[in-house]
């Protein structure tokens, strides 16, 4: 990992999973601004727990993308960034298995 990268972590359900399985990037659909990324596998980690994703998912991305990132606390789990849809595709991605 360059000194320039972050490792962001991010839980997805069954139809995105299956878009990075086929394509390795992320992605954004066209009716969203961006996707939400958390900065520790456990606050990524806790929504599969919980059931609400189904595996966590990790990338490199460059350190300039959470200067362009907004920075926000979904669902109370801590401190999440959500990088514009002109960062994306995006990739590759990393699939973790939760257990």
């Amino acid at each position: 990992m360059e000194q320039d990268e972050v490792v962001l972590y991010r839980a997805v359900g069954h139809n995105e999973l299956e878009q990075i399985v086929e394509t390795e990037v992320y992605t954004v659909p066209m009716e969203l601004a961006g996707r939400y990324f958390y900065p520790t596998r456990e606050q990524a980690q806790a929504f599969v727990l919980a059931g609400w994703a189904e595996v966590v998912t990790e990338a490199l991305f460059p350190a300039h993308v959470l200067a362009e990132a907004d920075v926000l606390s979904p669902a109370g789990e801590g401190q999440a960034f959500y990088p514009p849809a002109t960062v994306f595709p995006h990739g590759p991605v990393t699939l973790e298995i939760v257990v």
